[in-house]
């Protein structure tokens, strides 16, 4: 019996589950929030140490004749998924000025920037590519009705459950009915 999927009579096929929460978290800063999913304060803190120990290393080099002395700095997100109107090339202002654009030409809302974690069971890690996290992620937001807004998918490798955060802006979303398949005229 194949245990991936059972089909049941009249074409019913029960596939395995994936089991995810979404944390849902509005805001008013898409410069906070996307310095925080980009994890913008550890990368500063990780880039000082690196430098201080490039500092010593150089020093190191000069002593062990130039071997051995190659260090990266290891970052625990990836952006795994975004709108194609990001400018992902141009660094964190630009890319939460991009999400942030639909807001210059709508009426103000109080918290303007959607912010959804959905968090996967551990036991789903092995299958938790880059990929279908993303396919998962952007599937939430279409059956949530967050379409045609700039968007964000970033993946944090910080927790034993595979995680990824998804940034948007909420100024071009009907937060009343945010499941209706239809937009709203």
């Amino acid at each position: 019996m194949n245990v991936s999927a059972l089909s049941l009579p009249n074409s019913i096929t029960i596939k395995p589950l994936i089991f995810m929460i979404a944390y849902i978290i509005n805001g008013k800063s898409f410069g906070n929030c996307v310095d925080y999913v980009t994890r913008r304060t550890l990368e500063e803190k990780l880039s000082a140490e690196v430098a201080q120990k490039q500092r010593a290393d150089e020093k190191k080099y000069e002593s062990n004749n130039g071997e051995g002395i190659v260090d990266h700095l290891s970052k625990d997100w990836e952006l795994i998924g975004a709108s194609s109107d990001i400018r992902l090339y141009e660094g964190r202002k630009a890319i939460a000025d991009d999400i942030a654009r639909p807001t210059r030409t709508r009426k103000p809302i109080k918290d303007p920037v959607g912010h959804i974690s959905l968090d996967f069971h551990p036991k789903d890690a092995p299958k938790m590519t880059n990929e279908r996290m993303a396919d998962i992620a952007c599937d939430y937001m279409k059956r949530m009705g967050l379409e045609n807004t700039p968007y964000i998918i970033v993946r944090h490798f910080d927790k034993a459950h595979p995680h990824c955060h998804l940034v948007f802006s909420l100024s071009l979303i009907h937060i009343s009915e945010p499941t209706r398949p239809e937009p709203i005229s």
